[in-house]
């Protein structure tokens, strides 16, 4: 394993290091384990990093889990592995389920020194279906808490000042790509290199996660090879691209999350991130994309804070999916859509673009359950109605008057 960069790190005497490794170890109530301290702690060459790692990896296991720790530390050392970048993995190896470290990995996504925030990192793991069979967005960040809470508890994620968000260390987020790069195409991670063209992708085929965050690409090649089994898609803060061709979604009949958001307030047209069990729509500016069948598997559809969303769909992507009535009202099934929620979208008109107006065009969403529009003021619209929305239970809303005036795309609801 190899790391991007060499950095100096301060090393600690032999008395520092112990007292680290005793702070970060916790109650130990064991004579074995305790002199067992200093041959563990030699083995950290007094590197803070490694000593934390080390210690946090071993809070609380027994001598059996301590007896591991010097042949695994030695063994990935004869890999030409230097001792820090031996206990993150050794950490990371020790994690105890496979969904704990494919979390671990997904915060390598992004780029260095991002604050990944738990609203942010909720879709991704969703979309992996890390999360089990959750029935509320409450309860979906309940158990990624239990997760992010044994990463920072082994030392491989920081808390952020808040409980908002969490950082990945420099060094353990180059720990982490090596990581992924052991399961050959995988996870491709191109996070803030600063590319201006799309990278080329060997075994695309192969790939189930590509994230090229925060880049300077401009446009998506045409000629993309297909990756058929990818799963987890991010070009977000990709400010400079304005288009992404016809059929590119095509091949990707796994595609479950698709993260194209912008840290921009000036969206004006379609943005969204896209996923089976998670779904977050944002606006970008300029943005074209094109009909896509990804939308029939979306879950959850959730807005917040875009304050300059105008519309959240361009009509022309639902074009394969819309459905001609009897009563010549249009209908776009949506099959696993479960939960809507908007919030603090001042700026948001209607569902759909105006570039084309279509009266009656109704989303038909058979499993529907909850509504949640919070702060919405100029949302005039709702392609909703008694019969496309059978199993509603929850409709909830901030302002009484508004609601009493808005229109909606079934007749039926109005009359």
């Amino acid at each position: 394993m190899t790391t991007t960069k060499n950095i100096d790190v301060k090393v600690l005497s032999k008395n520092d290091s112990l007292e680290l490794f005793r702070r970060e170890v916790g109650d130990v109530d064991s004579d074995a384990l305790r002199e067992m301290f200093d041959k563990i702690v030699n083995e950290c060459d007094g590197l803070p990093l490694a000593i934390v790692t080390l210690a946090r990896t071993l809070r609380k296991e027994d001598k059996h889990f301590w007896d591991a720790v010097i042949p695994q530390l030695r063994k990935s050392m004869c890999e030409e592995m230097d001792i820090v970048n031996a206990s993150i993995k050794m950490s990371y190896n020790f994690l105890k389920s496979s969904e704990t470290k494919l979390c671990f990995l997904l915060c390598a996504l992004f780029p260095e020194d991002h604050k990944v925030t738990m609203d942010v990192l909720v879709g991704y793991t969703m979309g992996e279906g890390l999360l089990g069979e959750v029935e509320t967005l409450s309860e979906a960040r309940g158990n990624l808490h239990i997760m992010v809470d044994t990463l920072v508890s082994s030392g491989l994620l920081l808390k952020g000042d808040d409980e908002g968000y969490v950082i990945m260390h420099d060094i353990v987020r180059d720990a982490a790509i090596s990581i992924a790069r052991e399961n050959e195409s995988e996870s491709i991670m191109y996070a803030g290199l600063g590319l201006q063209k799309w990278p080329k992708l060997k075994e695309a085929g192969k790939c189930l996660r590509l994230s090229l965050m925060s880049n300077d690409i401009h446009k998506v090649p045409a000629d993309v090879p297909e990756c058929s089994q990818l799963m987890t898609l991010s070009l977000a803060s990709s400010k400079s691209l304005r288009k992404i061709p016809d059929g590119f979604f095509e091949g990707m009949k796994r595609l479950v999350t698709l993260d194209l958001s912008k840290d921009s307030n000036n969206w004006k047209s379609l943005l969204y991130e896209n996923a089976t069990h998670s779904s977050i729509a944002e606006e970008a500016e300029g943005m074209e994309i094109n009909s896509s069948p990804i939308f029939s598997n979306r879950k959850r559809l959730e807005i917040r804070y875009c304050h300059g969303l105008k519309c959240i769909f361009p009509i022309r992507i639902f074009q394969g999916l819309m459905q001609l009535k009897e009563d010549d009202s249009k209908t776009i099934l949506l099959p696993c859509l479960r939960i809507v929620e908007l919030w603090d979208l001042s700026r948001l008109t209607s569902f759909f673009s105006h570039s084309k107006r279509l009266p009656h065009v109704l989303f038909e969403c058979p499993f529907l359950e909850r509504i949640e529009i919070q702060k919405c003021p100029n949302l005039k619209r709702l392609p909703f109605g008694p019969k496309s929305i059978p199993k509603l239970e929850k409709f909830l809303i901030d302002d009484d008057r508004w609601f009493e005036s808005l229109e909606w795309d079934d007749f039926r609801v109005n009359n």
